[in-house]
């Protein structure tokens, strides 16, 4: 039965977050504790190369959804997340070392604290 019961516990766990979805300090606790090997990282700019804000980032996510859904399907031990840039600047600066945008980071290994 403990065997059962853990084999349920991690399926809620895996299963619980979305194939893509918006990461911010809401719920960055269930996906620093999710079991995935990594995070990548979608970080939309605008057109002008400035960090996205939270419409903008959306609305991007949804034109690549495709894409992105493609990826995180082929890769189930990764979660794909995409964040409100402009929000998040100083986590996406300083903890994952970003200077230009749109970007691509795949972050591997414990994560700190997203500070809103």
């Amino acid at each position: 039965r403990q065997a059962l019961a853990l084999d349920i516990l991690n399926f809620i766990q895996a299963e619980k977050l979305p194939v893509l979805g918006e990461i911010s300090e809401e719920n960055f606790y269930h996906y620093e504790t999710s079991g995935a090997e990594a995070l990548l990282w979608v970080v939309f700019a605008n057109s002008t190369g400035l960090p996205c804000w939270s419409d903008q980032c959306r609305q991007q996510a949804q034109e690549h959804q495709k894409s992105l859904r493609s990826v995180a399907r082929d890769f189930p031990q990764i979660k794909v997340v995409f964040v409100d840039a402009a929000a998040h600047k100083d986590y996406i600066v300083g903890s994952l070392g970003l200077q230009h945008f749109p970007a691509l980071v795949l972050q591997k290994g414990t994560m700190s604290v997203m500070d809103a």
